[in-house]
């Protein structure tokens, strides 16, 4: 039979420390040398260790949170546009809902279907490499006369 694994507060604390870090709790079982059915076990029974899972997490996202804030005071756009996609997806994210299309994908023929891409400009601009089917489609150049 194993050695009976007891968590101590020096456990604890590297817990929080690891779950700041972003491991999740499979991970911090390995590295604390357990199971993770352990690690789970073990959570019943000491309260502690699902507190120091939460705080250490919580510290990490208060970490990460701070240095995309500098990022964006600093004027970095990607990260602005981050934080927007992310706390507010509904107002900021670039992905239309695949619930607003109405068209049922599986009765159109393929050549319906290319139809329906080509006439959305971004859908047809997104996969143009994709597709070279559509290339060229919505290009309001002139032909030549020459």
């Amino acid at each position: 039979m194993g050695k009976k694994w007891i968590p101590t507060e020096e456990t604890y604390a590297e817990i929080e420390r690891m779950a700041a870090l972003g491991l999740n709790e499979q991970d911090i079982a390995h590295n604390l040398n357990v199971y993770p059915t352990t690690l789970s076990d073990k959570k019943k029974d000491f309260q502690e260790i699902e507190e120091a899972i939460t705080r250490g997490r919580a510290k990490g996202v208060v970490k990460v949170t701070g240095h995309l804030m500098e990022q964006i005071e600093g004027g970095n756009h990607q990260a602005a546009a981050f934080y927007l996609k992310n706390r507010r997806p509904q107002e900021w994210n670039d992905i239309q809902s695949v619930a607003a299309i109405q068209v049922n994908l599986g009765k159109l023929t393929d050549t319906q279907l290319l139809d329906e891409l080509r006439a959305d400009q971004s859908i047809t601009h997104a996969l143009a490499n994709e597709l070279p089917e559509l290339e060229g489609i919505n290009d309001v150049s002139t032909p030549d006369h020459g």
